[in-house]
């Protein structure tokens, strides 16, 4: 009996140890929502002589709560009517007091980064500190700088809280961009070109189409049918109700829209849980395909709305990005000739980091895919913008030598731009970086001598 009872507690065990390595390595198809996957890293030692003089971050906010009253609100309209006329199931009472929950959670959130998204980017600024403390210790000034979004702020404030934990004690510039007088952190804001395509290109009706295959169809419709009845699914399909945000622009027209709707619920949950939705989680509604199919979804059309787009696309999504390249090159330069500061660190959105990676193709990042199907087994916002990711360029320089450069991309060194070739393992020849993004923003029409209303010109002309 002693025997039986040792062996079954050994069984146990193994099965807690098991339940825990499953859920380190369960996927949960999160997108362009994936919390920053930190992961600890040893950086190569630089060439002999060369010390970390000046480095520029360009980074995307952290993990943050629901941008604002929409999904949660049009799900919730949904339920109600459905519950009202008798066509809602068990399950969809459950997920009505689940989304009324959230509703109540987010309110004077809305937008707002989470604890863990506060969290994540102070992290980085302290890593920050301590990866590059001889920097750090002479004190000379920084600048950082963000949108006129609350959260990129925040991440903001938050970055530089962590840098000062280590010790940072010099000057530092703080400021944000006005709306609509962005061209750096958001210029798909101005860019006339780029906006008419976000609203009305081909690619819309192409992601339309991805949407819906019959797989994508058929489970869209399992998943709707646990909450409600197939007559008011009848009555969704058909035309006789839609469900809206605040501003009257519909959200939920069909069963396909209201579980891209849920998805939307779903990949916002891990942000939210150390702040009291622990006990909330979309998943159970989804089988693994199913999440796998609509993150899918949602990388088709980052794909072509932030990333490079179709090959007839021109690459203007990712062209916008030439300003704040150009913004980029002009702070090294200006660094290394005044020797005046020793970083900028500028904080925005998925928008702006997604582009900025394809810009200066990182990885497979800037590769253009045949179609969208092939796009979405290939590409993954995740792997280039999640929440808090960011670019960062570290400038070395020694005593009689030229500058060199390295890149981090959520803070792992990475090549540059194939067509360049390092100097030495992953650090480059600044001289050469400056040389071959200089004459991609020039060939675009963005010099390095031109201002922020030059640039402001461009996206609105040419962009």
């Amino acid at each position: 009996m002693r025997k039986t009872r040792i062996l079954l507690g050994f069984m146990l065990v193994l099965v807690m140890i098991c339940n825990v390595c499953f859920a380190a390595t369960e996927r949960l198809y999160l997108g362009s929502k994936t919390p920053y996957p930190y992961e600890k890293t040893e950086y190569t030692t630089p060439p002999a002589g060369y010390q970390p003089a000046f480095i520029y971050i360009a980074g995307r906010h952290g993990s943050r709560n629901l941008s604002s009253y929409k999904y949660d609100k049009a799900w919730f309209d949904l339920l109600t009517e459905a519950e009202k006329t008798g066509q809602i199931t068990k399950m969809g009472k459950t997920l009505k007091a689940e989304v009324q929950k959230i509703i109540e959670f987010e309110k004077d959130k809305y937008g707002d980064l989470s604890t863990m998204g506060k969290r994540e980017l102070f992290e980085i600024g302290k890593r920050s500190g301590e990866n590059f403390k001889s920097l750090y210790a002479t004190n000379k000034p920084i600048i950082a700088d963000a949108t006129y979004v609350t959260r990129s702020q925040q991440s903001r404030d938050g970055f530089l809280e962590g840098l000062k934990s280590t010790g940072y004690k010099g000057e530092i510039t703080i400021s944000f961009y006005e709306q609509g007088r962005d061209p750096y952190l958001r210029p798909y804001d101005i860019a006339t070109k780029y906006l008419a395509y976000e609203s009305n290109g081909q690619w819309n009706k192409d992601v339309e189409i991805f949407a819906k295959n019959e797989t994508a169809k058929a489970m869209s419709e399992r998943i709707f049918l646990q909450l409600v009845s197939p007559e008011f699914l009848a009555r969704l399909d058909s035309g006789e109700l839609k469900f809206t945000d605040t501003k009257n622009k519909t959200v939920i027209k069909n069963a396909a829209t209201a579980i891209s709707a849920l998805y939307e619920l779903y990949v916002i949950g891990p942000s939210l849980r150390e702040d009291g939705l622990k006990d909330i989680n979309m998943k159970k509604y989804f089988t693994n395909d199913e999440l796998e199919m609509f993150e899918r979804i949602q990388v088709a059309k980052e794909y072509h709305a932030q990333g490079p787009g179709a090959p007839d696309s021109n690459n203007i999504s990712t062209n916008i990005m030439a300003p704040l390249v150009k913004r980029m090159i002009v702070e090294v330069d200006t660094a290394l000739a005044k020797k005046d500061k020793i970083g900028v660190f500028s904080f925005s959105h998925a928008e702006t980091q997604i582009p900025l990676v394809c810009f200066l193709e990182v990885g497979n990042s800037h590769i253009q895919y045949a179609t969208t199907e092939e796009a979405v087994q290939k590409w993954n916002t995740a792997d280039f913008g999640p929440m808090a990711g960011n670019v960062q360029w570290i400038v070395y320089t020694a005593k009689g030598k030229e500058p060199l450069v390295k890149m981090l991309l959520l803070e792992k060194e990475i090549p540059f731009a194939k067509a360049l070739k390092p100097f030495q393992g992953t650090y480059y020849k600044w001289a050469d970086v400056k040389a071959y993004y200089t004459k991609k923003v020039e060939n675009l029409g963005i010099t390095t001598k031109s201002s922020i209303d030059d640039n402001m010109r461009s996206l609105i002309e040419k962009f």
